[in-house]
């Protein structure tokens, strides 16, 4: 069975107590020495986000039928932002999502505390290897796109005044034709 989407005519999560903790994934030993003995106990663990919403009476509606009937305690897959930006993550409600409180004339609040698979991070050696361009990916992104703009735009290619390169036949030249 195909995991359960997030309906896309809900609005997302608002920013208010947004943030990701993940669970301790360092196990300790005290020894008889009184020193304890540190060791990672997974590499992969996952996270706990707080997550609350403000729907009108028709969105409100959805999402507590969506949140019962399609997802019930099962994951579902929902857009969040992280650290390393938006990203679709599977996710779970860890209870039955608190709601239903009018907000306003019209509005209805809900929240609910989820636990979202895999804690995001950047793929192994990236840290230890490339620190400083995780730190500066924006300037030396900056510095490509204004150096060394695309030197063979799609479709064809372009000689330095702009215009595309043309075969006798009045073909324009592409990567595919080489």
């Amino acid at each position: 069975m195909a995991i359960p989407v997030y309906p896309a005519g809900l609005p997302l999560p608002l920013r208010d107590g947004y943030g990701l903790e993940a669970v301790n994934g360092i196990r300790s030993t005290a020894m008889d020495s009184g020193r304890s003995r540190q060791r990672m106990e997974f590499t992969r663990r996952p996270s706990e986000i707080t997550l609350k919403w403000i729907f009108n009476a028709p969105q409100a509606s959805l999402f507590q039928a969506w949140a019962e009937q399609v997802v019930g305690a099962g994951w579902f897959v929902m857009r969040l932002v992280t650290p390393l930006g938006w990203d679709a993550r599977q996710i779970r409600f860890k209870a039955t999502p608190k709601g239903g409180e009018l907000l306003g004339r019209y509005s209805w609040g809900f929240s609910a505390t989820c636990e979202v698979q895999w804690t995001p991070l950047l793929p192994p050696g990236w840290a230890e290897i490339l620190p400083d361009y995780i730190l500066h990916a924006d300037i030396f992104d900056y510095a490509m796109n204004r150096e060394w703009p695309l030197a063979i735009p799609a479709p064809g290619l372009l000689t330095e005044d702009g215009t595309e390169l043309l075969t006798e036949d009045g073909e324009i030249i592409t990567l595919e034709n080489y």
